[in-house]
């Protein structure tokens, strides 16, 4: 079976009330070079991960994601009090130099819809989650397997497409070269007893060359 190097897998796994999300990218390389573009994965687990993708995809420009999804509901939410007080300071000192002053009665809704103010706590995951981030990431590996075999065999049925071809006509090009040949031996034969008694006195060397350059370039013009 032939598998594609460009892919794409994903994976999903439930964690508490948030979920793993896991992806997978490949494009062709010569070798495995594979990169683990997140935070999840602890440092001396890395190489158990660098070995199960490779062991699975072998070979190609292979890039790893990793992150947690965190649920709105039931998340723990505080205010970076001190992003909350940049932006109301900025705001003042722009209401200080407006002629006309702005209304304060709605500005701390305001406030709190601004990016970085309302932050939702993370929780990292421990040494009792790898296991569920480690299944979770085969899920993945399986994903972009299938994904890489679908690839493959619409690359296989092109090229038995393409080898199909060429075997279809082989028989017609070598009965057409072989006549070509044929045809080329009787009219430098041919072309050799007509000059013969022309050019007996002529250098053979130069005759022939001049015979053969006759003969060759009408049949290349034809080809």
């Amino acid at each position: 079976m032939i598998l594609s190097m460009t892919g794409y897998g994903k994976a999903e796994s439930l964690y508490g009330q948030d979920k793993l999300v896991v992806e997978i990218r490949s494009v062709n390389g010569k070798n495995s070079d594979i990169s683990l573009k997140t935070q999840l994965i602890p440092r001396e687990r890395e190489v158990e991960v660098r070995q199960m993708v490779s062991n699975k995809l072998q070979r190609g420009n292979i890039d790893l994601y990793a992150n947690v999804e965190y649920a709105q509901e039931g998340a723990t939410k505080t205010i970076n009090k001190q992003v909350f007080l940049s932006y109301y300071n900025q705001i003042k000192g722009i209401n200080e130099e407006l002629d006309e002053k702005l209304d304060y009665s709605g500005l701390i809704n305001c406030i709190v819809k601004l990016p970085d103010v309302i932050e939702i706590q993370k929780r990292d995951l421990d040494e009792d989650n790898w296991d569920q981030l480690k299944a979770c990431i085969a899920d993945a590996l399986v994903s972009i397997t299938e994904f890489r075999a679908v690839e493959g065999k619409k690359l296989e049925e092109d090229i038995r497409g393409r080898v199909g071809y060429i075997m279809d006509h082989l028989e017609r090009w070598k009965n057409t070269s072989r006549n070509v040949v044929k045809q080329l031996r009787r009219d430098l034969h041919a072309g050799l007893r007509s000059c013969h008694n022309r050019w007996i006195e002529t250098d053979w060397n130069r005759r022939l060359s001049t015979i053969w350059k006759s003969l060759m370039l009408p049949k290349r013009r034809c080809v």
